[in-house]
């Protein structure tokens, strides 16, 4: 009798740690100890935009869809010259990719003094420097002039597209410059120089850019990774940049720092922002679940100012209470659509805390009016370097928000319908007006889209036998 009860008692332990161990090991969606961020679980990949070690680090990786990271000079000149360095670790598969200077400088047929009123991008020109890199992790560099030949930059004529003869390595450092002088454009790899003489009557651009982008193209998957380094916007003048500064300088730039990547086995996304709202997200591959959990890292070195506020969330829309399938109306942009998160902010006092917010779109817009229709700050301390376990769970109709071990609930009101725009993100996020700035370093990780197995002890289960 004795030996019977010690093999039911080891079975029926075996199979409650055995159940248990399922269940915990296929609750967490992701870790983040791999080398990259996993594109069959996430929607979005790495960015990166951010100055180390003196050098600006210019990084875009892309599976399937083309990808763009981009520094423009707040100063429009008719000359831009950089330093740039293609790392080793790039990659290519089936596709394409490339570190690049841009101007957009002249219409040929259209703009002031023309006759014609600008029709978009028709017959604007696009002049590139670059050094590209093909699926075979070949590298070359190449100067083009590009004519756009409709609007909406579908169709075009390439006036220049040649490549400089000057090999290109990895890991080494080469100088690339665009001179515009009104007739001719000069492009320059070192000192190899390419020249392209303007046939035509040119008259003013409409889209006065000037920018440095890494692009990976679609068709493939691909990272490029790129330092940049000593940049010049007039020749032979002052040094514009040189990157020694600790974060991109929203005086000279625009599109300041931003960081989407697996470091250390966490997931880190840094945000700088100056006077507009900012910020990178992580959107899952699974936009429905009814569990959602994180945890959540501010670090030390994160800072607002004057008003601005940082946010680091997990989240999304989740349902629409007015529109789509089943109300009898039809979607009228983002207006129903409900937005859940739980969240840790930081204010411009250095003060960290939890709340959970559950807002209404009330128009058609991402960005407009709303109605706040549950919001409540959690009384758990929050301090920087601590990790801290968010959840949001919906159970029927019922929101239940968790920071660590305390709870707050919401219960809906209202119909249910699916969202217009459903989606489940982790985010860091800058909310700053005019005049205000800031700068938010956050980490997550053990993402998990099942809530905790919870089992009574097997001594329990033999005892109510």
């Amino acid at each position: 009798m004795k030996r019977n009860l010690f093999i039911i008692a080891y079975l029926v332990f075996f199979s409650i740690f055995f159940i248990a161990g399922q269940a915990f090991g296929s609750r967490v969606l992701d870790d983040f100890s791999g080398t990259y961020i996993d594109g069959q679980r996430w929607n979005d990949l790495e960015e990166v935009r951010e100055i180390s070690n003196g050098k600006l680090h210019l990084n875009i990786r892309g599976s399937g869809e083309q990808v763009t990271t981009r520094i423009d000079p707040v100063d429009k000149t008719d000359y831009l010259q950089a330093k740039i360095l293609i790392e080793n670790e790039s990659y290519m598969d089936q596709t394409g990719g490339h570190t690049r200077l841009i101007f957009i400088p002249y219409n040929e047929s259209r703009g002031p003094g023309s006759g014609e009123d600008y029709d978009g991008l028709l017959g604007h020109t696009w002049v590139t420097n670059r050094i590209w890199m093909d699926e075979n992790r070949n590298l070359k560099a190449t100067a083009g002039v590009f004519r756009f030949d409709d609007p909406d930059a579908n169709t075009g004529t390439y006036l220049l597209d040649q490549d400089f003869s000057t090999t290109i390595n990895f890991d080494t450092e080469y100088i690339l410059s665009i001179e515009y002088t009104g007739s001719t454009l000069i492009f320059k790899c070192n000192e190899e120089t390419i020249n392209y003489t303007v046939p035509t009557t040119v008259y003013p651009s409409f889209y006065d850019t000037r920018s440095i982008r890494s692009r990976v193209y679609s068709g493939g998957s691909g990272y490029i990774k790129t330092k940049i380094d000593d940049v010049y916007i007039v020749k032979g003048g002052p040094l514009y940049d040189d990157f020694e500064t600790a974060l991109i300088d929203a005086s000279k730039w625009e599109h300041l720092t931003l960081f989407r990547e697996i470091s250390g086995g966490k997931l880190r996304m840094n945000v700088q922002a100056d006077g507009e709202r900012r910020g990178t997200k992580l959107k899952s591959s699974d936009q429905t679940t009814n569990y959602f959990e994180a945890k959540v890292v501010f670090e030390s070195g994160s800072w607002m100012f004057s008003g601005a506020t940082g946010r680091a969330r997990i989240g999304g829309n989740y349902y629409n209470d007015s529109r789509g399938p089943g109300s009898g109306q039809e979607y009228n942009g983002f207006e129903g659509d409900v937005y859940v998160i739980n969240r840790i902010v930081l204010n411009e006092n250095d003060n960290l805390k939890a709340s959970a917010l559950v807002w209404r779109h009330d128009d058609a817009d991402w960005v407009g009016s709303g109605t706040t229709l549950f919001y409540h700050e959690f009384t758990t301390p929050i301090s920087y370097h601590t990790e801290y376990t968010l959840s949001i769970e919906l159970r029927g109709k019922t929101f239940i928000f968790k920071c660590i071990d305390e709870t707050y609930t919401y219960d809906v009101t209202t119909p249910m319908y699916e969202a217009y725009n459903e989606y489940r993100w982790l985010e860091a996020r800058i909310w700053a007006d005019p005049g205000e700035s800031g700068y938010m370093k956050t980490t997550f990780d053990d993402v998990c889209l099942k809530k905790a197995f919870n089992i009574a002890p097997a001594s329990l289960l033999l005892l109510n036998n």
